[in-house]
């Protein structure tokens, strides 16, 4: 074979403003949604804390954790749009790629460096004294900020993992309202909170702070929950919007569905040492009625302020008591139900426990009886074995009607089915 004959030689340009119009437009939902991909970076660097300054000026991200090495930013924009296995490095590049071609300059001050990026170049410099944290500034043309930049704003306060980012001194994003609790779970982390009554798991997803998306489903084998998830592991699509449904995504339900067995199991041992007393509180009707309420997921009638004056009256008791017990009754309900449902979506196939989660729901006093008194499945299931038949009724005041007769029940699925989701409350075993 012969040598190769050389022809001819010559370079090529890259259109350097080009390329980062066309990185913008369709590596991200937005080219001004520029700092999405900044608070990413900053929860790569394990910040603790994000701030957002918004002036007419300039926009700032500023975040704690790991600073930047002067390769790192040296390099910082040279390999986009390949990406890199450092998210840290790659989330803070991809915004700035993003805001360049719309910004006059984006600077960067991290640790003992100081980079300025334009669309024609970078600039890299050393401090005079290190930065402790890291400072990511986009400075608007002309020192006039874009209108469109509210829409990002609102963006950034929609879609923030809650009480990471804190913007104008106020924390931005709320965890909802009721009965949550945080979680970790081999590098996953959230907020828990029982599943709506009949329905399976509905999951709000984040990839490094910033949601990626919704969806429900059962998580199966496990107790199921709601759940606001952040995972750095979720793999995301061309536009930084929106999770893939791949092995990682598989991956993070799996940890989430252990986060939750391990939250059913808390609350398990702490009903075990609150319903007994709560039972002795349901002899009061009052103080019953809205408990039925809370389990069956009937909507009050009327507001707390009004059940607590009748709690108050039927109680005898000081309004700060009764406004204790009320609270609880209005807490634990819909954990009970919770717990109820996830025994009927463990047991009902007539399995026997086997995990510590299962060990427990199965000997934990789940129910109560007419007069108030604990009992658990273990030994519900003792009474349907022996005799075939429980009662399920609720409890009887004066003047209230006859219980209803004992429920012929053939298997433990039907059994549970009474338990769970009965007219009333209570069961005669």
């Amino acid at each position: 074979m012969s040598e190769p004959e050389r022809v001819r030689s010559g370079s090529f340009q890259i259109d350097r403003k080009r390329a980062l119009e066309l990185l913008a437009r369709y590596q991200l939902e937005s080219p001004l949604h520029f700092p999405l991909a900044w608070v990413r970076a900053a929860s790569a660097a394990q910040a603790r804390s994000i701030e957002l300054h918004d002036a007419p000026d300039r926009f700032s991200l500023v975040f704690d954790g790991t600073t930047y090495e002067e390769s790192e930013l040296a390099a910082l924009l040279a390999g986009l749009p390949a990406e890199t296995s450092d998210s840290r490095v790659r989330e803070l590049a991809r915004g700035t790629a993003a805001a360049l071609p719309h910004v006059d300059a984006v600077t960067i001050c991290s640790g003992w460096n100081a980079l300025r990026a334009t669309t024609e170049g970078e600039t890299l410099e050393r401090s005079p004294k290190p930065e402790a944290r890291t400072t990511a500034t986009a400075h608007w043309p002309n020192g006039k900020r874009p209108a469109a930049f509210d829409a990002v704003m609102a963006a950034l306060e929609r879609r923030s993992f809650p009480g990471r980012i804190v913007l104008g001194g106020r924390v931005v994003g709320r965890v909802p309202p009721g009965y949550w609790q945080p979680f970790e779970q081999e590098g996953v982390r959230g907020w828990l909170a029982p599943a709506r009554r009949k329905s399976a798991s509905e999951l709000q997803l984040h990839q490094l702070g910033v949601a990626c998306g919704l969806m429900s489903g059962e998580l199966t084998g496990h107790a199921q929950v709601r759940a606001l998830v952040d995972s750095p592991e979720l793999q995301l699509d061309l536009s930084q919007g929106s999770f893939l449904r791949d092995e990682r995504l598989e991956a993070t339900l799996g940890k989430v569905g252990r986060a939750a067995d391990a939250f059913a199991l808390d609350a398990t041992r702490r009903l075990s040492r609150v319903l007994p007393l709560i039972g002795e509180w349901l002899r009061d009707p009052v103080a019953y009625a809205r408990w039925k309420e809370r389990v069956t997921g009937l909507a009050p009638e009327g507001g707390i302020d009004g059940a607590l004056l009748d709690a108050q009256r039927y109680f005898a008791l000081d309004a700060g008591s009764a406004a204790e017990r009320q609270l609880e009754i209005e807490r634990w309900g819909p954990i009970v139900a919770w717990l109820r449902e996830t025994a009927l979506l463990l047991f009902g196939d007539g399995r026997r426990p086997q995990s510590d989660l299962e060990r427990a729901l199965w000997t934990a006093p789940l129910y109560l009886t007419v007069e108030g008194l604990p009992v658990s499945l273990e030994e519900l299931e003792r009474q349907r074995l022996r005799f075939g038949r429980l009662t399920v009724a609720e409890r009887a005041y004066s003047g209230d009607p006859a219980l209803p007769p004992a429920v012929e029940v053939a298997d433990r699925r039907r059994m549970l089915e009474l338990l769970v989701w009965p007219a009333g409350d209570r069961v005669n075993p």
